[in-house]
């Protein structure tokens, strides 16, 4: 009897002991951060940090996962720096940690849009022909026989003003007129178009005096 009554003691100290251990860690959360430069167009290589650690970059996809430690319900900072000749973001990620949802986990994007956009301007003059046209004063296209030029550059976002160069066209009405175009956040293509009045010549007919004519018959 004693013999039971010491094994059944030594066996609830065994098992007793687990109950006094702490309990395991909580798994760690998992975020994904998608990172594009203009929709659906996904930015490689960009630096995603969580303040431990060396930053992560995003994939080629423009993505990339993390692993995040704490309690769940609470929020992280995450930093994303935007690449040169791209706008930065105007603050930190903020990432609240969930549990998977299934088997994807959470996703949060962040826009880098361009600073600078690709446009294609197609100029038609009517009655313009071989017209300089000139941005910031320098000359970026010139229009063909029929008034037509077309050129792309790259500005940033606002207002880009072109000047039709009349200087060596002075019959033509209005004279060196401005032609305004509105750029916005994404790459576009734009079509202005201008008329010219072209004036007339005036033709000066010159008649001979009546009495000069006169003298001319009576000497002759």
């Amino acid at each position: 009897m004693k013999c039971l009554v010491a094994t059944a003691f030594v066996a609830l100290a065994v098992s007793g002991c687990g109950a006094f251990d702490p309990p395991p860690p909580p798994a760690p959360f998992k975020a994904v951060v998608s990172v594009t430069g203009d929709p659906h167009q996904p930015l490689a290589g960009v630096p995603v940090s969580t303040g431990k650690g060396s930053p992560r970059l995003t994939d080629t996809n423009g993505k990339v996962e993390l692993v995040l430690g704490g309690q769940e319900g609470e929020v992280r900072e995450v930093g994303v720096t935007c690449p040169p000749g791209h706008q930065q973001a105007s603050g930190a990620l903020q990432i609240r940690l969930t549990r998977l949802i299934g088997t994807s986990a959470p996703e949060y994007s962040v826009s880098c849009p361009p600073l600078r956009r690709k446009v294609v301007v197609a100029v038609r003059a009517d009655n313009g022909p071989y017209l300089p046209v000139k941005y910031l004063n320098n000359v970026v296209a010139t229009t063909d026989a029929s008034g037509a030029a077309h050129f792309a550059i790259e500005i940033e976002p606002g207002t880009l003003a072109l000047t039709l160069d009349t200087t060596e066209r002075r019959d033509l009405k209005p004279p060196s007129p401005t032609l305004q175009v509105a750029v916005g956040q994404q790459d576009d293509i734009h079509v202005v178009s201008q008329f010219f009045e072209v004036e007339k010549k005036k033709v000066i007919i010159y008649k001979p005096h009546v009495a000069t004519e006169l003298r001319r018959g009576t000497n002759g």
